[in-house]
């Protein structure tokens, strides 16, 4: 059967990002979005997302590829400088965590970003209060 039209549920970021990507991935399909709100009546045109990889796939492979994939698909908005289009913009971000190194360790975002790095000691001095945090990452991630 061949598939000519889809419903995507929602008109936010997620139910348009969604609209788009089956647009692309399948050619001549028509796409009709429903939602009891559009913009800009909508929590995505205030809230912000960061990109921090968290989900896990079924399989490492797959773990890596989705992370890829959709590091790319940002950072190609990203390289375009709009971001009062795209909705994209570079986000430095500190992760701090007094107990454990492995709250601060993202491996894919390692591979991913332009900046990963641990933290100085006067960067985990920055989290009040001072001396609190003793394990930390610096990294340029996106927002959007």
């Amino acid at each position: 059967m061949v598939v000519t039209s889809v419903g995507v549920v929602g008109a936010g970021v997620v139910g348009l990002t969604t609209a788009v990507k089956i647009q692309q991935q399948i050619p001549g399909v028509e796409v009709t979005l429903i939602a009891e709100k559009f913009s800009p009546d909508l929590t995505s045109d205030v809230a912000a997302g960061i990109f921090l990889w968290g989900p896990k796939a079924p399989d490492a492979t797959t773990d890596v590829q989705w992370a890829c994939d959709s590091w790319q698909w940002f950072d190609n908005l990203l390289s375009e400088a709009r971001p009062w289009e795209t909705g994209v913009s570079k986000l430095p971000t500190y992760l701090f965590s007094s107990h454990s190194k492995d709250l601060v360790e993202r491996k894919l975002m390692e591979r991913l970003t332009p900046v990963y790095r641990d933290c100085t000691e006067a960067e985990l001095d920055l989290a009040q209060p001072a001396g609190k945090y003793k394990f930390g990452k610096y990294i340029h991630t996106v927002q959007m």
